[in-house]
């Protein structure tokens, strides 16, 4: 019985360790090595609102063509049959086979007009995908950013737990020349305890900066990414005059805003053109035959006729519905352009506020450099008086989280910097690096 119940065991291990294998076949850990251009790239590949834009600019396409199709003759073919009872020539019925050609001479500017906003419409559209490819880049570039930032954290962390280790081995050493504490020892051994939640809490941090990235690059949480670019410290001087001048005429919701003045200009244009008449002509060219034959006669019995003439429809009245529309139309334009000059400063004051910040920023990165220089060099020294007696353990460990929170300083301040220049690239609608 002892032998078959562990016959069983062993089988109900061996299974479980080929279900693993089967499944480690079956889904590879896959690991994306991605630089920001990379993400970028990668993301904008597998967007799915990317997608969505390019189904509208065909959309609108197809709109701008049904809109231009006004232009060319239309060609009908018609065939009549008619029965009458009551006619004057005693004849009951009318058969008629034509073809009949259709063809817009002038409409006082409203097909001219309605092309001019179906092609605005479809410059906005292709706008509104270059703003949603923009959008993404900076997600991503901000999600890149901020994974970089948990990494960083997550190595300051283990170089704190590291640090407090070393000075648990110094402590020792002292132990062994017979000059250690048993409550410094506690001290130490609590000191090293307590960070072990901060680096569970950095780990944590890290893998859900990385998941937040890998949903935005369209990656399974499963699959491992590693980031292959630093932040940068190639830190430029920003010319906020010419950088105006540019955003003005190159910031993409600006110019989104302008297109939208332009067709809503064009569609006051079409309004005024419903007041004015519209001219066409038309052809026909055919055969119809009057008599009392129930059926169809052969073709030779029919008259042939053939016509062309002048179309003219002009609306005379019609309560003043077209003079509304066209002021409508105008007062539109009127607050259209009155966004357009908020949303410029706005962008101004936005651009400006962020140049500051990014040159304080500078500042204090510079700032924290020296203070990262002397922290090492007071730790480093510190360790050294401490192993020969002649510093506390107090005064090591103060030592120490100095250090610790002036590398988190440098590390965070450089991860703002970063994110201020994205910010400034977003301002301008410019790709950046």
């Amino acid at each position: 019985m002892l032998k078959s119940k562990i016959a069983i065991a062993f089988f109900s291990i061996f299974l479980f360790v080929d279900v693993i294998q089967i499944h480690a076949i079956e889904n590879p850990v896959k690991v994306y090595k991605l630089g920001v251009k990379d993400a970028v790239q990668l993301g904008i590949l597998k967007s799915e609102a990317l997608e969505l834009k390019n189904n509208e600019i065909q959309n609108y396409e197809l709109k701008y063509k049904e809109t231009r199709s006004g232009l060319y003759p239309s060609i009908k073919a018609m065939g009549t049959y008619q029965r009458y009872f009551e006619y004057p020539s005693k004849l009951d019925y009318e058969k008629s086979l034509q073809i009949t050609l259709n063809q817009l001479v002038y409409s006082f500017g409203k097909v001219e007009n309605a092309l001019i906003a179906a092609d605005k419409l479809k410059d906005i559209t292709y706008l509104s995908k270059t703003n949603t490819s923009l959008e993404i880049t900076y997600k991503i570039k901000k999600a890149y950013l901020n994974t970089l930032l948990a990494q960083e954290l997550l190595n300051i962390t283990k170089e704190s737990y590291n640090n407090a280790n070393k000075n648990k081995n110094l402590l020792l050493k002292s132990f062994a020349y017979g000059r250690v504490n048993q409550r410094d020892n506690l001290k130490m051994d609590t000191d090293i305890a307590s960070r072990v939640p901060a680096l569970k809490q950095a780990e944590a941090n890290l893998m859900l900066a990385k998941n937040a990235l890998k949903r935005l690059l369209r990656i399974e949480e499963w699959q491992d990414i590693v980031l292959t670019d630093g932040f940068t410290k190639n830190f430029g001087h920003f010319d906020v005059t010419k950088l105006l001048n540019e955003m003005y005429f190159e910031q993409v919701n600006l110019k989104i805003l302008q297109k939208n003045i332009d067709l809503k200009e064009s569609l006051a244009k079409l309004e005024k053109a419903n007041k004015y008449p519209v001219i066409s002509a038309f052809a026909g060219f055919g055969y119809a035959m009057n008599d009392n034959e129930v059926f169809f006669n052969k073709l030779d019995y029919y008259q042939q006729l053939s016509y062309i003439g002048i179309n003219v429809s002009v609306p005379l009245y019609e309560g003043g519905k077209y003079k509304h529309r066209y002021d409508e139309a105008n007062l539109e334009i009127d607050n259209q352009k009155i966004i357009l000059e908020r949303a410029k400063l706005d962008l101004k004051l936005a651009f400006e506020n962020e140049i500051l910040n990014y040159q304080s920023l500078l500042e204090i990165y510079r700032s924290n450099l020296k203070t990262l220089e002397l922290a090492e060099r007071s730790f480093s020294l510190s360790q050294e008086k401490f192993s020969f007696g002649k510093l506390g353990l107090l005064d090591l460990n103060d030592a120490e989280l100095m250090l610790t929170n002036v590398r988190t300083s440098v590390v965070t301040t450089l991860f703002k910097i970063n994110i201020s220049l994205v910010e400034i690239d977003e301002l301008l609608s410019r790709q950046g690096v």
